[in-house]
């Protein structure tokens, strides 16, 4: 499986998380996660994009298997912790 980290987009005005990541899938699915701050502000945990039904929220789609979600995990937290840590993207801009 080959994952691609595409961009981060920071949400300021949202109070319970930091930005929005996106990664591509074998060059045809692309999938968004939330990504919000840790307790206290210190660090950072990544979930999938949710919906609301009922009271609960679900995330919008889960991976088929254990090994591939760590991958997508590790592409994401390595970039993201660039992203957070110098305020600059792999393009070279800051944000």
């Amino acid at each position: 499986m080959k994952i691609e980290f595409i961009d981060y987009k920071p949400t300021p005005d949202e109070t319970k998380q930091l930005g929005v990541a996106t990664v591509c899938i074998d060059d045809m699915i692309r999938l968004r996660y939330k990504v919000q701050a840790g307790r206290e502000g210190k660090g950072f945990f990544i979930k999938p994009a949710s919906h609301k039904i009922g009271e609960e929220y679900v995330p919008a789609f889960l991976i088929g298997s254990n090994f591939d979600d760590e991958d997508i995990q590790l592409c994401l937290r390595e970039n993201l912790k660039k992203y957070l840590e110098n305020g600059i993207g792999n393009d070279g801009i800051p944000f």
